[in-house]
């Protein structure tokens, strides 16, 4: 086993930084949303706490 130079609070803290929002992106589904009237789904393959981060943040 090798050793590991950060925690689990360092590397949480690393990728909720490394989270950022799509330039454009949110104007643009809004906008397709109410041209369209179809729902909107999201799938990711996110665990629950980076998922709710970044919708909270985004």
């Amino acid at each position: 086993m090798s050793n590991i130079d950060f925690t689990k609070t360092d590397f949480k803290e690393f990728i909720l930084a490394e989270s950022v929002e799509l330039p454009d992106m949110l104007p643009w589904v809004k906008s397709w949303k109410k041209r369209t009237d179809l729902p909107v789904f999201v799938l990711n393959n996110e665990n629950r706490e980076l998922n709710d981060y970044r919708i909270k943040t985004f």
